[in-house]
């Protein structure tokens, strides 16, 4: 009974994990094509990662990190909100799993000049120090066999950039110490 149990365990989990797949590829599909954006208009950016924050503080205190966000009010932003929202939980998913244990994940949002910046910065373990835009590749997977253990697929965050290049944005990954990865937003002008 309990073999049956891990199995039928391990079987919802590989079908959960090729749903949330196919769901990103439809999503990456539909932006190539240009079908993605219909719905563009002025939204609550301040709300959206704020909302976005909440859903995902009960995952990190689970997985042993503190998520810890500076977020300025009242910016707004026009563009299709529920993709928006959908790349600030790319964002997140990602900080949460490839975190190290017991760290702080940083999520900030501000404005400078007529542009919004959004940035999530956290620890983690064997990452080169430099530009690390490589991660938003198709399919790019650092460490396959971690990346299997949480459930890391490769096309996340090359649906964010796709995200952000359809709203006129630009997205940046760096690692300044090889111990940390800030991944940062630029999109604008605010509205």
């Amino acid at each position: 009974m309990a073999g049956e149990n891990k199995w039928t365990k391990s079987t919802k989990n590989q079908v959960k994990r090729l749903a949330s797949l196919a769901g990103q590829l439809i999503t990456l599909s539909k932006m190539d094509e240009g079908d993605g954006m219909a719905d563009k208009m002025k939204f609550s950016m301040t709300d959206a990662v704020i909302d976005t924050a909440s859903s995902f503080e009960s995952v990190a205190e689970t997985k042993g990190r503190k998520l810890v966000c500076d977020i300025e009010e009242n910016l707004y932003f026009v563009g299709e909100e529920k993709r928006i929202r959908e790349m600030f939980g790319i964002f997140l998913d990602n900080a949460v799993k490839y975190s190290t244990e017991g760290s702080e994940i940083h999520v900030s949002l501000e404005r400078k000049g007529r542009k919004i910046i959004y940035q999530i910065s956290n620890e983690t373990d064997l990452i080169a120090k430099g530009n690390q835009d490589v991660l938003f590749e198709r399919f790019y997977r650092s460490d396959a066999s971690r990346n299997s253990a949480t459930g890391g697929s490769g096309i996340g965050l090359s649906v964010a950039k796709t995200v952000a290049e359809a709203h006129h944005g630009k997205l940046t990954a760096e690692s300044k110490d090889g111990k940390s990865l800030t991944i940062t937003l630029t999109v604008g002008p605010a509205a």
